[in-house]
């Protein structure tokens, strides 16, 4: 028994901290190999990921600290326990996923209290669930699961660096532009804008799919998901 314990301690490291806005989990890190690769590293788009990650950065800090101030202290108080357990699970899965990678994504899922947010990740690999959208939906074990694995796809499938790629394209090729260049386009230039919209609605169903085969490979049943899958891309084109 012990003996399994200390293998088992081996393969997994977590780590859990607090935030000011509600739970904060690290993804575990993991030294299984991924029974199946789903996620490979994107070729041919531009920038690089930490580019993208900084330009979006202040996007999670300025909802969780508008959580924070909502909140007045509240620290999870109904479903914490579960939305560990199925981030744990789901945890080793994504970081086998990223065997190899020179510079893999480091995922921290932030809990916060607010009716005003359902789920959303950002680039730089902050993801938010609100335990309001868990306790509305009245989510369980497979469904939190899914809708977290969804949420992690996005980040590890660099969908915000791909749609910026997109928007780029569009654009006279003779000068040089930054992330923050592209996010002044989305504001004013109409074509742009059109153009995110398809390429982000592709992304939520690619995050549908691949989300759903990460959830599998952490062991929660895949056949229940679809009954939440078609009502889960609308809610997600609200929040990206």
């Amino acid at each position: 028994m012990q003996a399994q314990a200390a293998k088992r301690n081996s393969e997994v490291r977590s780590a859990t901290v607090t935030h000011r806005a509600g739970m904060a989990f690290a993804a575990a890190l993991s030294t299984q190999p991924a029974a199946l690769q789903l996620i490979d590293e994107p070729m041919g788009i531009a920038w690089v990921a930490r580019e993208v990650a900084q330009a979006a950065a202040s996007t999670a800090t300025r909802v969780l600290s508008k959580a924070a101030d909502m909140e007045g202290g509240s620290r999870c108080p109904t479903d914490c326990e579960a939305i560990a357990c199925a981030w744990l699970r789901l945890a080793v899965v994504i970081s086998a996923q990223q065997e190899g990678q020179a510079c893999p994504f480091v995922l921290i899922l932030h809990v916060v209290q607010s009716d005003g947010i359902d789920a959303f990740s950002v680039p730089d690999g902050t993801l938010v669930l609100s335990e309001d959208f868990v306790r509305r939906r009245q989510l369980d074990d497979a469904q939190l699961a899914f809708v977290l694995a969804h949420e992690a796809s996005h980040v590890l499938l660099e969908h915000e660096r791909q749609a910026l790629t997109a928007a780029l394209s569009l654009l006279p090729r003779n000068v040089s532009r930054t992330v923050d260049d592209i996010y002044v386009e989305f504001g004013f230039n109409i074509s742009v804008l059109r153009l995110r919209q398809p390429v982000m609605h592709q992304a939520e169903h690619e995050a549908n799919e691949v989300g759903l085969q990460l959830a599998a490979l952490a062991g929660y049943e895949p056949s229940i998901q679809p009954l939440l899958n078609s009502e889960w891309v609308v809610l997600s084109q609200v929040e990206h």
